[in-house]
């Protein structure tokens, strides 16, 4: 989730982002927030998401495009130290 490899994985990467939404991932520790801190999206697809727990983006990068359109936030989200590298649209 970490790596900066451009070319991991893309649906094994979703597969556990879908997994930490779910609360169903062996490998996130955090069960009262969304921890993304320092993940690296090579494309992040959000549209429509609940996120029913705080939610941390800290340190995150987009590599390329990330959409929140329509997301919903029931708790607190930040995003200190945001990156995004790439197009912008």
């Amino acid at each position: 989730m970490h790596s900066r490899d451009l070319i991991k994985p893309q649906d094994e990467f979703d597969r556990e982002i879908k997994a930490i939404m779910a609360g169903s991932s062996v490998h996130h520790r955090s069960k009262d927030l969304f921890d993304f801190c320092g993940f690296f999206f090579l494309a992040a697809d959000f549209r429509k998401a609940t996120f029913a727990k705080n939610v941390d983006f800290g340190s995150t990068i987009f590599s390329r495009h990330a959409d929140f359109g329509g997301a919903t936030f029931i708790e607190e989200v930040t995003f200190p130290h945001l990156l995004h590298h790439g197009q912008r649209s």
